[in-house]
């Protein structure tokens, strides 16, 4: 099945949990119960048993710790689509959610849109390859500083979770949005620093990585440029 454990946040207004997941888990029908009719359909149509142990896990521990923190019935968390398509509470409560291997990540946050993601570290052909297809220059410096793949999913961690804080899609070339994690602004689009949104690498389970950002709604991609926001439909590649 899956455990729920709590997690110390880098941010005060946020808060963090880690889903245990067991890949050993057997299928039965029983366990989409409790979920929403449209989830549960969600949930069956993935093929892979293990995608669809993720799924349930992460959508079953996120409306645990919803009810928990906010002392509601999980008859009464509604869900609503933000300006780009990412959801959040009726209530005003920001969440989000990431999943990979046999774990996930949820952020609950205070004040307003939050973004996790977490990526297990695997071996990446052509890493050179790719680094120049969806790096930008800043963070091929940062690359740079060692070989190991672990370096390269960390920052595409970080820069995903900052994508999801966001809440948009990607409609132009990656390569326009910096995130260098140890920067002293880590996040640039155009080379224009953003300080309104913080990113933060976050310690994982051995073999993944993951980062924590928080932001303003605000999609730069597609024509616009950074500090403008371009309504568009959320294609960020994994739920949220």
């Amino acid at each position: 099945m899956w455990t729920v454990h709590a997690l110390p946040s880098p941010a005060v207004d946020i808060a963090l949990w880690r889903v245990d997941i067991d890949p050993h888990t057997n299928w039965h029908a029983s366990l989409v119960t409790g979920l929403p009719l449209a989830e549960e359909a969600k949930a069956l149509r993935f093929v892979q048993i293990p995608d669809r142990l993720r799924y349930i896990a992460t959508r079953k521990a996120l409306r645990q710790v919803l009810t928990a923190r906010d002392g509601l019935n999980a008859a009464d968390l509604v869900f609503q689509p933000g300006r780009y398509g990412k959801p959040w509470l009726a209530s005003g409560r920001h969440f989000n959610v990431s999943h990979a291997g046999a774990h996930a990540l949820i952020a609950i946050s205070e004040r307003g849109p939050v973004g996790i993601d977490i990526e297990q570290v695997r071996p990446i052909d052509h890493l050179a390859q790719l680094t120049a297809e969806v790096c930008a220059a800043a963070e091929r410096v940062w690359l740079d500083k060692s070989d190991d793949t672990t370096r390269f999913h960390a920052l595409w961690s970080a820069k995903e979770a900052v994508l999801k804080s966001w809440g948009c899609g990607i409609a132009g070339n990656l390569q326009r949005l910096a995130v260098v994690p140890d920067a002293a602004v880590p996040i640039h689009f155009d080379g224009i620093p953003l300080t309104h949104t913080r990113v933060w690498l976050l310690p994982g389970p051995f073999g993944y990585v993951a980062a924590l950002a928080a932001g303003p709604e605000h999609n730069p991609f597609d024509g616009g440029k950074a500090g403008q926001t371009v309504p568009t439909p959320d294609r960020v590649r994994r739920p949220v």
